[in-house]
């Protein structure tokens, strides 16, 4: 027998194949021949329409983004050049609660011009407690930022003085005076219904009375005949005291008494307000009906 031969065969090519491009080419006509012949006009139309639709929608969100990124260039461009702090977007996206300073020029936007079912919610300072106060007021409505029925605002009494007194002079009994301490004032918030022409008020040392004593009070304010400064110590008249007054408004004067009697320092003025609000929105809170809105001149 002869020696074996010993032979390596490498990797065969086909020399007749065709390129890759070419392959991928050839499948992709066949494809298009294969949809060509099994779908028609009807049904072609609707799939391109909406694959339209989409790239469009695609193209102008990135067309939009692309503008608004260069406006914001451009605005901080500006500020450098004057050289003001560009603003930032940390605040981008949340809800911000301003509180308006009721003055001559917003005044009939927070009270007069309200739509129904809105409501302006106030605070009353001067101008010694007035940081103090405002932080702490921001503080407890922050929760009803995103209620859009409601603004909130504040009248510095230096300035609106005559305005709150005017304001209360319908709640009081007929030819009634109305002497008003400004400092006695501070803290009191007022809730305006501006289109029902009604306010409720609030203030640490008014004990609104629920139940059927809170009916009866609800009643004589809207008519008109319920002090509504009594709680603030305005109204310093005794004469209606008598003998045969029943227990019951007794025991309510003596409670008044009792309040009057009590030091309130100016961090403690709001803080029944939080549940104050929440009775005001669930309707029980006295209502002090007015025929109009006073003018706010500012003095």
């Amino acid at each position: 027998m002869g020696t074996p031969l010993i032979t390596s065969c490498n990797e065969l090519v086909d020399e007749h194949a065709h390129p890759l491009l070419r392959r991928i080419a050839s499948r992709l006509y066949h494809l298009w021949e294969y949809v060509l012949d099994r779908l028609s006009r009807d049904e072609v139309v609707p799939a391109v329409s909406v694959v339209a639709t989409i790239v469009f929608l695609i193209a102008g969100g990135y067309l939009m983004a692309y503008l608004v990124k260069m406006e914001e260039e451009s605005i901080q461009s500006r500020y450098r050049a004057e050289g003001r702090t560009p603003p930032t977007r940390s605040g981008t996206g949340t809800a911000q609660l301003r509180v308006h300073e009721m003055r001559v020029e917003t005044y009939n936007g927070l009270v007069r011009l309200l739509k129904p079912g809105c409501r302006t919610i106030v605070l009353l300072v001067d101008a010694d407690s007035k940081a103090n106060l405002l932080a702490r007021f921001h503080r407890i409505v922050w929760p009803y930022r995103k209620n859009k029925s409601l603004m909130f605002a504040f009248v510095v009494l230096e300035r609106g003085l005559e305005w709150y007194r005017r304001l209360l002079m319908p709640s009081l009994p007929d030819n009634q005076q109305l002497n008003i301490n400004p400092k006695n004032c501070i803290g009191t918030v007022l809730s305006i219904n501006g289109y029902r022409k009604y306010f409720c008020m609030y203030h640490a040392k008014h004990a609104e009375v629920g139940g059927k004593a809170g009916a009866r009070r609800r009643r004589t304010a809207k008519g008109g005949a319920t002090g509504g400064g009594e709680f603030l110590g305005f109204d310093e008249d005794d004469s209606s005291s008598s003998d045969v007054e029943t227990g019951e408004k007794r025991e309510q004067r003596t409670a008044r008494a009792a309040l009057s009697d009590e030091v309130l320092f100016e961090e403690h003025l709001l803080d029944g307000l939080g549940g104050w609000l929440d009775r005001l929105f669930e309707g029980q809170t006295v209502r002090y009906h007015v025929k109009y809105w006073p003018d706010f001149t500012g003095k």
